[in-house]
């Protein structure tokens, strides 16, 4: 299994002052257009997105609920879960919205990524 690595997901309080923030004083070009729950960057490798978070998510310092998650790009999103299940990972729900098919897991240490076909 070789995952690459499609984007970085930034939990964030206000969506729109962050992005602004990427776009204007760092210069990288926002994805669509700016909203309030979810917005992406260009960056050349992989992108940002930003994602509005819950306040209990930004005020627990667990890693399970960390201000940051790496999002690794498959094709079949079932076939990697169970690979990683077959290595001994707990690797949560495949959930799909608007297309797209995606679920998460977590490193040793507690890390949090998502496997998505988006």
């Amino acid at each position: 299994m070789k995952l690459k690595i499609a984007r970085i997901i930034l939990f964030v309080k206000d969506v729109a002052m962050v992005a602004e923030f990427y776009r204007d004083i760092i210069g990288l070009k926002v994805i669509g257009k700016i909203n309030s729950e979810w917005t992406e960057l260009e960056t050349g490798s992989c992108n940002i997105a930003l994602h509005k978070a819950s306040k209990s998510g930004l005020k627990n310092s667990k890693k399970n609920d960390s201000a940051v998650k790496i999002v690794f790009e498959s094709k079949n999103v079932q076939k990697e879960k169970l690979m990683l299940e077959a290595k001994g990972y707990k690797i949560g729900k495949i959930f799909t919205y608007e297309g797209m098919s995606f679920c998460d897991g977590s490193d040793p240490e507690g890390n949090r990524f998502q496997i998505s076909d988006r």
